[in-house]
């Protein structure tokens, strides 16, 4: 009997409900065929009708069980925002098809309407270079007269285009089967199975061998027709012989699962346009219910199941090398699989196997416990666990073809060895700081993973913080991470940071480019607890143009990945995870349209701009891609040129080309301008990034269309979500600085209303799908209000131009710094509580007060010094001077730290409001990504202020919130070659009700400095007890003896 679900039921609805409310008092057996024709009438006398649903899960059923008196009754899977409908066997029904399986007890049905996105069905290999034209749902061409998946491909000659369904692993057995509904106007598609051997793997593509059991060939020109495939012990024992010719005798051919139903689309060269309805496979059991040697059985031995799972199961054993394929090896306890031989071979250093695919450009994101296939959705190839994969997640990625990039577990567990087919690579370090000082543990690590058995044979990946040409002889592949917007790098630092690093990785040490997609964890913890102290709303958006520029900056190095850095689930539900879901989304769409141009490229001369623009050159084998990229840049603040031009400057080798403008997912023609100056390009109101493709061949612009077609829905609604919020943001900030007063002068209320206007007057042409005005109207309100949020900083900043960190500016929350204004005063602050921030005298250096250490000693001289002459105030300052004793330039960030100087602490409670204050003179720290930095033990370096160029004394303030009870540190880094003069350095407390007069306390003795102990901060007297001379204050310099910290200063 059928069962036809009248209307749709809601998510992760129980069945059993349903019936327990209507027959309480039935019995089982007569319970459930009531419920069924109870359900089937009402589906006569009430029809519904079945709605598309946003995203739908394919029906699972398991057969019922006698131990489980619920295991009958369909459950439907849950998922987020989803409906479901479909169509399932009663549980009555169900016995008697299963009654004649050879595993009645353990089989499942999968039935996927295939009626509503996403598209379940993908193209994984073909060798006809067929591309994907068109992916869709075709609304009422169903077999049934409701929507189903439509695929248009483009083959050339060939034999096959491989359309896959992902399956959780199962037993290749003749009682599995599958259907599916075709139509094509063309003749020749074929279904079947895909099944893998885990314990052989292919060279070339790093993934465990594969055959296809083909079995009905669709041949109904024009017309639905139902094929499918069964029985596919018999062929696949035939075709693994195939295997085993490549692989030799040896080779390890147990263990073998199904994990996809196939369509070889593939009809003759030319447009394939093929609609798929309704899929349906019967008889699956997981292969989790398959028993190791020496296991005891699923059931026990009085259940009558325990014969069929005990033959299945013999059928799949694995069978170790040297021991007999016989049925009484299953019990045999000798057979354990903890005492089987291992296969402990070493790297074949001839097997050239890439962590990455070449031709790809793959997208991972760090993951933080969301579902698989919502980051599918996103757009995201790839994960990067914290920590092992569990079986669960294997099984999850097997489904949802998400590829895995994880810490290796302690040690090989062989029931995981069926599920190890998603994982891509092993992160090596992960729970480290990977410096010089980690050389040994990685090299340990990588040494133990190379003799892994075959199975669990993965390329290694490494990050390295510094010195990386020492860790890329153990590692396939790196990741080299730009920093956080926020440190206020120039872009063009950013870029030669990264290049200068390149030599050091190898030649065959493939790239990863790290980008962050968030603001950095510890500036929004700060942010957060600075909105609960205040009562102001959580942070709901971060500037995502910053990292649109920085994914555009990576493409320069010729990455084979992007990995986006994550602390935060995407999917926690907050207004700032769903920001950065739609910002994440509208770059990987971006990233994917222009894979084709920036893969297998090498890097040339950049074209001459004219303009807040800088520009790179990728020159391909008939054509050059073009990367513009705005400079008009603040910490995380990006401007883009509303209603500016950028000019690109055209050499005489460059005019005859034929120019597009891919910025937008559509192929603009760019014309040469002629001028006194020669040939030129305009482009006006440029957007944060810009991407120009030429040619001399005038077709590459189909190409282009083409590569961006599949992308730009998707990517015109992500930019919208964007777009609206942000207008949103800026009009809600406009309105509430007004109301509060909170700015001397009002700035960019203008700006923020006219981007208003315009969104809310090209949202008839989203509407109506013309992509190409929305994105030129959609990327000027964006101009208009980033301009706008940046002149409404600047008016609640007064200590702006001075180098200055500000919890809710450095996020770009204008909100909460508008409720925060007041503590830019100068009025409400308490006294300085670092009483020895004057560092007058060396008698303040030592054990718990002022602390100083070194590193890279063998690259550089450091010396530190307190100096008598040239101090901003009192006696004294500090002077610190890093000297290079290498003759080439020291490397930026992390790894050109040579110095760290460290206040004594300050004890303060929680939920305090402090200002840091120094005076700093810099000279030299020329190079990327050098200077001082200036940060302190709460926020971290992440969030510290670096300073260069600053031959003045300069003012240095650090706003912060105290998130626990602990000792405020200041921090000083010199990162590179220079000099650092430090003076006059001050903790201080927000106190604005506090007028009463501090207690004094009596100086014990008028020879020396006291004990103070006013805030918990212990100042010792004697330089002596340090080592140091004792020297007069008057002295031109005294020199500070530094420990030698290693490479653990941080």
């Amino acid at each position: 009997m059928f069962f036809v679900c009248p209307k749709p039921i809601d998510v992760g609805t129980d069945l059993r409900s349903r019936q327990r409310l209507t027959f309480a008092g039935f019995t089982r057996q007569t319970g459930v065929v009531a419920a069924v024709t109870l359900f089937a009438l009402v589906g006569f006398v009430l029809p519904g009708t079945f709605r598309p649903m946003a995203a739908q899960e394919p029906m699972i059923f398991q057969a019922p069980s006698r131990d489980d008196p619920d295991q009958g009754l369909p459950q439907i899977p849950k998922a987020s925002g989803t409906l479901h409908t479909g169509v399932w066997l009663a549980p009555t029904a169900q016995q008697n098809l299963w009654a004649d399986s050879d595993s009645a007890a353990e089989a499942t049905v999968l039935y996927d309407r295939l009626n509503a996105p996403p598209a379940k069905w993908f193209l994984d290999q073909s060798d006809c270079d067929a591309t994907v034209v068109k992916q869709s749902h075709l609304p009422a061409g169903g077999i049934d007269g409701n929507p189903c998946e439509l695929i248009e491909l483009n083959a050339g000659n060939g034999s096959e285009a491989l359309l896959v369904y992902p399956l959780e692993p199962i037993m290749p057995l003749d009682t599995l089967s599958a259907s599916v509904a075709l139509r094509c106007a063309k003749p020749g598609a074929r279904v079947g199975f895909r099944i893998r051997f885990p314990h052989v793997q292919d060279k070339s593509t790093h993934r465990s061998e594969a055959i296809i059991v083909y079995g009905a060939t669709y041949d109904s020109d024009g017309q639905y027709q139902r094929i499918g495939v069964g029985a596919i012990e018999r062929m696949m024992r035939v075709q693994s012989t195939a295997i085993r010719q490549r692989h030799g005798i040896r080779a390890d051919l147990s263990d073998p699962f199904v994990d996809a139903v196939v369509i070889n689309a593939y009809c003759g060269a030319g447009n394939i346009r093929l609609r798929i309805d309704e899929l349906k496979v019967v008889g699956m059991i997981p292969m989790s219910y398959v028993r190791r040697p020496g296991e005891f059985p699923v059931a026990g031995p009085t259940d009558d199941r325990s014969e069929v799972v005990n033959a299945t199961t013999t059928k799949l054993r694995r069978i170790y090398p040297g021991q007999s394929d016989r049925p009484s090896d299953a019990m045999d306890p000798s057979a354990n699989s903890s005492t089987a031989p291992q296969r402990l071979t070493e790297r074949d250093d001839a097997d050239d196997r890439p962590a990455i695919q070449h031709g790809q450009l793959v997208k991972i994101i760090q993951h933080n416990g969301e579902p698989l296939r919502y980051l599918r959705t996103l757009g995201f190839d790839a994960v990067l666990l914290a920590s092992p994969p569990t079986q669960a997640l294997l099984r999850e990625a097997m489904t949802e073809r998400v590829s895995l990039y994880a810490p290796p577990p302690e040690a090989p567990d062989p029931d995981m060895e069926l599920y190890l087919d998603p994982v891509a690579g092993w992160y090596l370090g992960s729970a480290i700081a990977v410096d010089a000082a980690a050389t040994d543990a990685i090299d340990r690590q990588s040494r133990k993973l190379r003799r892994w058995p075959t199975a669990w044979q993965r390329p290694l990946i490494v990050s390295p913080l510094e010195q990386a040409d020492r860790f890329s002889p153990m590692a396939d592949a790196m990741v080299r991470d730009f920093p956080h917007a926020s440190r206020g790098l120039r872009p063009s630092e950013e870029v030669a940071e990264l290049v200068a690093s390149l030599p050091a990785w190898g030649e065959d040490t493939q790239r990863i480019v790290g980008v962050p997609s968030m603001p950095v964890e510890e500036l929004l913890v700060q942010v957060e607890r600075i909105a609960d102290g205040i009562g102001a709303p959580r942070p709901r958006a971060f500037r995502w143009p910053s990292m649109l520029r920085q994914v555009v900056h990576g493409l320069q190095l010729q990455p084979s990945a992007i990995l986006f850095r994550s602390t935060r689930s995407l999917s926690s539900g907050t207004d700032l995870s769903a920001q950065r879901a739609s910002a994440l989304s509208y770059t990987n769409r971006l990233v994917a349209a222009l894979t084709p141009w920036v893969v297998g490229v090498r890097p040339a001369s950049p074209p001459t701009v004219e303009g807040d623009y800088s520009a790179a050159r990728l020159v391909g084998d008939n054509f050059e891609t073009w990367l513009l990229t705005s400079t008009a840049t603040r910490g995380s603040e990006t401007l883009a040129g509303d209603g500016a031009a950028v000019t690109i400057r055209l050499a005489p080798d460059d005019i005859a080309k034929t120019y597009w403008r891919v910025s937008h997912f559509s192929a603009d023609r760019l014309t040469p301008q002629a001028d006194g100056n020669g040939a030129s390009l305009q482009i006006v109101s440029p957007d944060f990034v810009e991407i120009i493709v030429c040619s001399h061949d005038p077709g590459l612009g189909a190409r282009l269309v083409a590569s961006a077609r599949r992308f730009v829905n998707q990517a015109a609604q992500d930019r919208w979500q964007l777009a609206n919020q942000s207008v949103r943001q800026a009009i809600d900030d406009q309105q509430l600085v007004r109301s509060l007063q909170s700015a001397t002068r009002p700035a960019g209320d203008e700006l923020a209303s006219l981007a208003q206007r315009t969104l809310q007057n090209s949202e008839s042409l989203l509407r109506g799908g013309d992509f190409h005005n929305w994105f030129r109207q959609v990327r000027r309100v964006d101009a208009w209000v980033a301009r706008s949020q940046w002149q409404l900083a600047e008016s609640l900043m007064p200590d702006w131009p001075s180098p200055t960190s500000s919890p809710p500016i450095d996020l770009g929350d204008n909100t909460i710094q508008a409720i925060w204004r007041p503590l830019m005063n100068e009025s409400g602050w308490g006294p300085n509580r670092l009483t020895s921030g004057g560092l007058d005298s060396a008698q303040l250096i030592g054990t718990g007060r002022w602390q100083m250490g070194q590193r890279l000693s063998d690259w550089v001289h450091n010396e530190v010094r307190i100096v008598g002459r040239g101090a901003f105030s009192g006696a004294g300052a500090l002077r610190a001077t890093v000297t290079p004793k290498i003759s080439g330039v020291l490397p930026g960030g992390y790894g050109g730290t040579a110095v760290q100087i460290r206040s004594p602490g300050v004890h303060l409670k929680a939920g305090s409001a402090i200002r840091i204050d120094a005076l700093v003179r810099t000279l030299g720290f020329g190079a990327p990504h050098h200077g001082l930095l200036v940060s302190d033990s709460i926020g971290g370096q992440a969030m510290g202020v670096l300073v260069r160029g600053k031959s003045q004394w300069t003012p240095v303030r650090l706003y912060r919130q105290v998130v626990r009870d602990a000792d405020v540190h200041v921090i000083f880094e010199l990162i590179g070659a220079g000099e650092a003069i430090i003076d006059d350095v001050q903790v201080c407390v927000w106190q604005p009700d506090q007028g009463r007069q501090p207690a004094l306390r009596p100086i014990e003795s008028p020879q020396r400095l006291s004990q103070i102990d006013a805030d918990g901060e212990n100042v010792a007297t004697s330089p002596s007890d340090w080592g140091l001379p004792n020297t007069d204050i008057d002295e031109p310099a005294t020199r500070i003896a530094m420990p030698d910290a290693g490479n653990v200063i941080r």
